[in-house]
């Protein structure tokens, strides 16, 4: 009888394992779309900057630059003014669902930077063109608070 229960155990065992069922596989990480070409921007200068800097002082302005998840930041130009030169580049990955690049001017200070004015800009010429160079108003909501001179191109590559 032993061997029975056993015969029966090995069988039950057996039809288990055969009919098992694998478990899914984890899902693969989530990897970023390839990038269909790079977006280089260079923030020149800016003008008309709206005054931020309290009675006496002059504004120290920056810029940042966001296209997609990507971010840059240009550095302070300290008692710039109303006016600052930057002439900086940066290099942007640009996704087939990337549409249009957020610029932001920031005024530095010591406990909290203030906002000067940002713009919202379409990469729709760039993408046509394949260059672009233009000034841009910046502001904060229907306020006006200056411009900036942006350059960009798309790169092969």
């Amino acid at each position: 009888m032993m061997r029975i229960k056993y015969s029966r155990v090995v069988i039950a065992l057996t039809a288990l394992a055969c009919c098992a069922v694998a478990a899914p596989a984890a899902p693969a990480a989530q990897a970023r779309p390839a990038a269909l070409s790079s977006l280089r921007v260079t923030v020149v200068e800016a003008r008309n900057l709206h005054h931020e800097d309290g009675l006496l002082g002059k504004n120290d302005p920056y810029a940042v630059v966001s296209v997609g998840a990507q971010r840059h930041a240009t550095e302070v130009r300290t008692n710039a003014g109303s006016r600052a030169t930057w002439n900086e580049t940066f290099d942007f990955e640009l996704q087939e669902s990337d549409r249009s690049m957020t610029l932001v001017v920031y005024e530095k200070d010591l406990l909290k930077d203030d906002l000067i004015g940002r713009a919202i800009i379409s990469l729709e010429a760039v993408r046509r063109e394949g260059t672009t160079s233009s000034w841009y108003p910046i502001g904060e909501g229907a306020k006006a608070r200056g411009e900036v001179l942006v350059d960009m191109s798309l790169q092969s590559g």
